[in-house]
């Protein structure tokens, strides 16, 4: 559980540095003016953010399911060897 938060967090934290990167890139070139330029970037940037959570999310539950399975299969394994 503890590695998922971390996970969720790396995500969020890389998606803040690429959110900042990009208002700075877009008020650099574009002054004041360009505001829903920044708008519409942060809305992509939410959607992508939740995108990538959900489906890391999902990477993770496979994953954690796949151990289950095989670690079942062993078990098995094992009390019909004895």
């Amino acid at each position: 559980m503890v590695r998922q938060s971390q996970i969720a967090l790396s995500f969020l934290g890389m998606s803040a540095c690429a959110f900042l990167f990009i208002v700075w890139r877009e008020l650099s070139i574009f002054p004041w003016d360009s505001i829903q330029w920044i708008a519409a970037y942060m809305v992509l940037s939410v959607g992508f953010l939740s995108a990538l959570t959900i489906v890391s999310m999902l990477w993770l539950l496979f994953f954690a399911a796949l151990m289950l399975v095989a670690i079942v299969l062993s078990a098995l394994f094992v009390l019909l060897v004895m």
